[in-house]
């Protein structure tokens, strides 16, 4: 009778990859509660002299401690980014209506009614169509 044995499955938190030509690989615990697990990280050879000094100083107790604090500093980070509340595009639209009424004000401009508006998108879009694309479109000019 033939066992199939099937290849141990490895679990990878992350993997740092910064630098394929100086690689350098350590094994670290991720402290999690009471729970740890074995993972492997690559890191360039920079990064990893750097870690190794700041634990030489005293910065942190060793390798292992160095990269949670780092981990957690991420996680963090992308957490905050997590809850952020959502802005929604109208309010900055009027925010921005706001600040242009604000600013005409200031600069002595009468507010302009919707039709003025619409007129001087219309002149506006115009001169784009002559200036841009009409030789684009009209025959001989190509």
């Amino acid at each position: 009778m033939m066992h199939n044995r099937q290849p141990k499955k490895q679990s990878r938190l992350f993997c740092f990859i910064f630098s394929p030509a100086f690689e350098s690989r350590a094994t670290l615990r991720w402290m999690m509660g009471t729970k740890t697990r074995e993972v492997t990280v690559t890191i360039s050879e920079y990064l990893y002299q750097a870690s190794l000094r700041m634990t030489s100083l005293g910065l942190f107790h060793d390798f292992s401690e160095l990269v949670n604090a780092g981990i957690r500093r991420e996680l963090e980070a992308a957490q905050r980014l997590l809850d952020m509340q959502p802005v929604i595009w109208q309010t900055g639209v009027e925010k921005l209506r706001e600040k242009i009424q604000q600013e005409r004000l200031q600069s002595g401009q009468p507010p302009l009614s919707e039709e003025e508006v619409i007129a001087q998108l219309r002149t506006i879009r115009r001169e784009i169509w002559e200036h841009d694309y009409k030789p684009l479109y009209t025959a001989g000019t190509r």
